[in-house]
């Protein structure tokens, strides 16, 4: 039976998956290692196949601005930013399921990053609460992790600074490669 029993439908063509239907959790808290111990850092997988028609898996990652790293230096948008968290669209071609970690299942995600935001937190705990809390209102459908709904997120996140600037070509992420964030320490 193995992955076959986290979907209610399930099709296979010559040993090739041609149609699944996820049954598996809303979201559920991804258990890769970034590498970047000794700094927190925390990942999520959402699945919302109600907020977009092609892509239905989303990433939240989080993590933290103040533990120094030898990666270079981080970039604060705002005085007093502690955490930061960035949202993508996984890549459809890659369905992500619970039992294995996103770097385990080759995870991709779609660029430019959904929405996110540096904000203060008192704690690693308090920042994974507050996260936490944000999932479950789009587990709910309260809020969609879709880009059309990215006002809602800034709203969330009014306290912060959005990591999303416009720009001639579009939206692009404020700071890059240059920052601690596991995603851009990631090879993918």
């Amino acid at each position: 039976m193995g992955y076959r029993s986290a979907f209610s439908k399930f099709e296979e063509k010559e040993g090739k998956i041609i149609m699944a239907t996820l049954i598996s959790p809303k979201s559920w808290r991804d258990k890769s290692d970034f590498g970047k111990a000794p700094i927190f850092n925390a990942a999520w997988v959402i699945n919302a196949p109600w907020a977009h028609p092609i892509w239905t898996q989303y990433a939240l990652f989080l993590y933290d601005l103040t533990t120094p790293s030898d990666k270079g230096e981080t970039v604060f948008l705002k005085e007093g930013m502690t955490h930061e968290m960035i949202l993508y669209a996984l890549d459809p071609v890659v369905l992500i399921l619970p039992h294995k970690t996103l770097i385990e299942q080759g995870f991709k995600y779609l660029t430019p990053a959904n929405c996110g935001y540096q904000f203060k937190a008192e704690s690693n705990e308090a920042a994974v609460e507050r996260i936490c809390k944000i999932i479950d209102k789009v587990n709910s459908r309260a809020i969609s992790p879709d880009t059309d709904y990215r006002g809602m997120w800034d709203e969330l996140f009014k306290d912060g600074a959005s990591l999303l600037k416009k720009s001639d070509t579009g939206i692009v992420l404020a700071i890059m490669a240059d920052t601690n964030s596991p995603v851009n320490k990631t090879k993918h």
